[in-house]
Order: C-alpha cells, then structure tokens, then sequence
C-alpha cells in the first residue's frame, strides 16, 4: 500500500498505476469519442482487421462525428435538474457572500458545476473535482484560504488509496538536469490526503526521478476535501458513464456510417461506357506500328498504345462510321455510341437507413428524446417515468455528491471553527412546461376550484417562463401573487365574488390598483426595491392603496377600468 511516507516509490516508477487504471482509460476514451468527436480509430479497424491498409487510411480520413450532436444535445437536456423553480440551497452568510463575489474558472459557482463539472461527470465518471486551498491565506493565518476546482481527468491520478490522492500536474514542469544542462521538463505532483495539501517535485538528474516534497498547506478536514464525478457503478469497483447505454448502438452506428460512406464513393455514381474502335492509324496494330525505317516496335501516337480510339468532334460530338460490309465497315447504326449504367441504389439506400436507425436507437437508449406529440397520455407518461428516473439518478449524484460536498469543503475551508453544514432541498421534478402547459394548468386548478397555494405558484412559474429575460417583471409577478390571492383572477371573476360575498370592497380595490401602485414604487425606488423582505414590500403597497380604499369608502361604484 502507498503512504505519503513511501509515495517517491511510486512517483519514480513509470509503470505504477492505481487499480483499474485501465478500465478508466477505456471508459473515458469511449466517452470521448462521442461528447467530443475522436477519430474511433479501434471502432473502424476492428470490424475489417484484414482490411487494404489505403481503404482503411481513407475511411479514418473521411470520419465524421456523427454522433457528437446527439450526446451534446443529451448532455444539454441536463440542464432542467437546474431550474430554480425545482430546488433550493442553504448555505451561511459567509459562504453565500463568497460565492456570489468569487468565480472560478470565470463562472460563479452553480454555473462552473452546470458548465464544467456536469459534461466531465459524463466524459470521465473515474475523474475527481479536487478543492484546494490558494491565495494569502496559505501563509498568513489573519487571512482566510480562497478555495478553487481542481478537474482531474482518470488519467492524471497517480495514487489513489485510502485518505490518500495524487495527481500529475500537466501545466507545471520542474528544473533538472538532462545531458548535463538544466532543462524545464521536470514532473510536478500534488498530494491530498485527510489534513494536508502536498507538492511534489522533481529534482537533480532526470534519469533518477528523486521528489522534494513540501506541504502547501495543513487543512485538517479528517478527510480528502475531494469528489470522485460517479457513474454508474460497475461489479469491478470503477464507474461508467451515466450515458453508457448510448455507446453500443452509437459505435455501431458509426461502423455502419463509414461503409455507408465508402458504398457511395464506389457504387453511387452511375458508370460511363464509350464504343472504342479499332486504332485506323498507318500501321498501327493493337497500338505498336513497326517502323521500316530502322526496324524498330513503336507505340501508336495516334490511340497511345492502347489500339482504340474514340471518335469524337472538337465539339463533343460522337461519330460513328456507316455500315459498310463491302469496305468492311460494320458499325452499330441504332446503338447509342456512349451510355450511362445506374448501379442498384437498393444496398446504398439500406445502408444510409441503417446508421440513421442505429444512432435514433442510441438516443433513445438515454430515455431523453423529446416525447412525440402524437403519442397518447399513457405513452407519455411511461416515456416520461423512464427520462424521469434517468435524470433523477443522476440529479442525485450532483446534489448530494458533487455540490453538498463541494459547498461543505469551502465552508470548512473558510470557516475553519464552526463550519455549517449546507442544506439542499433536491429537485423533484425534472417537467419542462411550455407557457401553454402553465396556462392550462392554470385553467384546469381553476375550473376545479384548487387550494390558492397551487394557483399563486402555478401563477409564478408562468411568469418565470415568460418573463425569464426580464427579472424586475417576474419578480413583480412574485410579489403580487404572495400579496393578492386573487390576483390571477380577471376583473369579472372577482366582481362575480364580491357579488357573492366572497371577498370584501377592500379587497377588490387592493386587488384592481396592486399592480399599478407596485410598478409606481419600482420606478421611484429602482428594481432593487423588489429584492427587499416581502413583509417590506407588502408593507409600502398598503400604505400607497389605503388612500385609494378611503376613497371609495363613500360610494358604491368602483371604477375597474
């Protein structure tokens, strides 16, 4: 077993790998082949390994990712387990602070998890988001550590053992000495274990591979403040990808594409064919014309060699001699001089429909292709369970795995005495509603006489949809459905209900001016008015409409235009 005390053991042997090494590789460069378009070199030779090595060089040149375009848009479909309606977070005051102002890799921290992390997770399930401590904070104790993402692709780690991970740095190079003269071509390693962070470095002569190693920094977490991105797990102890079940159909599809590709070079175009004749040139036979001269075999300048010539006009214009049997002539008069033979387009039509069914196939095997309108309820539903537990699985993995546990690490990071625990309400549904799902919905809870907790938040997510490049006015929405229950009634639905009784005088003119009253703050105060506590909110809003109220106290008429 490797230990930080014997680890230059391992870091000096080129063949030391950790366990499953292998299979991490394999994983992850299937994966790649498809979320970003590798030559599948292996896929295309193996099926022919006695193949002309000119085709097979010819194929490989000519691939194309066919199948890129349906893992992306796969990967994209991920995405809905980020909707704001489906989860909630929360973190201390300090940590929300620090994570509203810090980026990493030039994203704010649910956007880097969205942007990086989930597409890795994918690629490389064997790969670690490692959180490692930077900045003044390494070295002076007044100033705490900044935290940032370190993405370790399977084939960096060096080590990994039990509260003990190491990894190649592939952008840091040491000093050390190659034929006699220092060169920058030395390796860098960095170590996590249960409370340090370690660097490695390579020193002296090259060919001895000696480490120096130094502690960059004593985190005392109890544990390595690091997340192996998961899959599905395998009975060999290693993760596949999530979208495993995509490879299958997908490498056949791309097989069958490449002969697909290659039947139409050869057999999709029709053939020429040209009635050639006999070479009339002085003395030419079968393209040789002996000279008399100096009595030597010359080749026919007149058919090149080749005893045939075509007879053709300088403007394209086939000749062909009459038939003459007394002159010996004895053409083809009712024959075309030039024809065009169509190959069967029956094999390149099966072909093309064949890699065209393998890769639907293959999108469908990730449960995540767009319902079909014309299908039943039913269908939709069994279809939608499958996606449904599909994404919950995953969506899973990144709450409870990849953000709890990164949140919890800059927490004790930054709050090194009393670190809180985040908490995380996880998606619980992963619908994508239309405007005109919501609209329904709304319709439908009315007709049906729902709770107005269900209306106020259908209510939301409508404005949410339609609203979503336009904050101030969705938040707007919010804030009046929280304020007025019958809100998302129109104007003769709530006379109908202050006719019944149902609500008061008060409440219909509260109802009627909300809006015009809330849309007058926001412009005298700004949009940041929306973002204070809704007991602020709803606070100003009564005391702008109470003159409003007194005014038709005395009448009985309400002006609703």
């Amino acid at each position: 077993m490797i230990t930080i005390e014997n680890i230059s053991t391992a870091l000096s042997a080129d063949n030391y790998r950790p366990k499953n090494w292998e299979h991490w590789n394999r994983v992850r460069n299937t994966m790649f082949i498809h979320t970003r378009g590798k030559n599948p070199g292996e896929i295309l030779t193996s099926r022919r390994p006695n193949e002309d090595p000119d085709v097979q060089k010819y194929r490989l040149s000519i691939y194309e990712p066919i199948t890129k375009g349906s893992m992306n848009r796969a990967i994209d479909k991920l995405f809905r387990i980020f909707q704001n309606a489906n989860f909630s977070i929360s973190v201390s005051d300090e940590l929300d602070t620090y994570l509203s102002e810090q980026k990493f890799d030039g994203q704010y921290f649910y956007s880097y998890i969205q942007k990086f992390v989930v597409r890795r997770m994918i690629e490389d399930p064997n790969g670690w988001l490692v959180w490692i401590p930077i900045g003044e904070g390494l070295t002076n104790p007044a100033v705490k550590v900044d935290a940032e993402p370190v993405l370790l692709m399977s084939d960096q780690i060096k080590v990994l053992e039990k509260g003990l991970l190491t990894w190649q740095s592939m952008d840091e190079f040491s000093s050390v000495i190659v034929n006699g003269k220092s060169q920058m071509t030395g390796l860098v390693f960095y170590s996590m274990t249960n409370n340090e962070f370690l660097k490695h470095t390579q020193f002296g002569q090259a060919v001895d591979k000696k480490f120096e190693t130094v502690v960059v920094y004593q985190h005392d977490m109890g544990t390595i403040p690091g997340i192996i991105l998961g899959g599905d797990l395998t009975d060999d102890n290693f993760f596949d990808s999530y979208f495993s079940s995509f490879v299958p159909f997908a490498n056949e599809a791309i097989r069958q594409y490449s002969d697909w590709t290659a039947v139409m070079t050869t057999s999709a175009f029709p053939y020429r064919e040209e009635i050639a004749e006999t070479c009339s040139a002085k003395g030419c036979r079968d393209g040789v014309v002996f000279n008399h001269d100096n009595e030597e075999h010359e080749t026919c300048n007149n058919c090149k060699g080749t005893g045939r010539v075509i007879s053709r006009s300088p403007f394209g214009v086939f000749l062909r001699e009459k038939s003459n049997p007394a002159l010996g002539v004895d053409g083809d008069v009712n024959g075309p001089m030039i024809r065009f033979i169509s190959p069967d387009v029956s094999i390149i039509e099966y072909s093309g429909m064949a890699w065209q069914t393998l890769l639907k196939k293959a999108e469908e095997a990730l449960h995540l292709n767009v319902i079909d309108e014309s299908q039943s309820g039913t269908a939709k539903m069994i279809d939608r369970e499958d996606s449904f537990s599909q994404l919950t699985k995953i969506s899973n993995n990144i709450f409870d795995e990849i953000i709890f546990k990164s949140l919890l690490f800059i927490e004790k990071y930054r709050s090194v005495v009393q670190p809180m625990n985040p908490v995380i309400t996880k998606p619980i549904s992963f619908s994508m509603k239309t405007e005109e799902d919501l609209i329904d919905e709304l319709n439908k809870l009315s007709d049906k006489n729902a709770p107005i907790a269900f209306l106020v938040e259908s209510t939301k997510d409508l404005a949410r949809k339609r609203f979503s490049g336009n904050k101030s006015i969705s938040r707007m929405v919010e804030v009046l459905v929280s304020y007025d229950p019958i809100f998302h009634l129109s104007t003769k639905d709530k006379q109908m209900l202050l006719a019944a009784g149902s609500i008061k005088k008060d409440d219909m003119i509260r109802s009627l001016f909300a809006y015009k009253t809330l849309v007058a703050i926001t412009a005298e105060n700004g949009t940041e008015f929306l973002e204070k506590p809704l007991g602020e909110i709803f606070a100003e809003l009564d005391r702008r409409i109470q003159p409003t109220i007194d005014s038709y106290v005395t009448t009985n008429l309400i002006q609703t235009t």
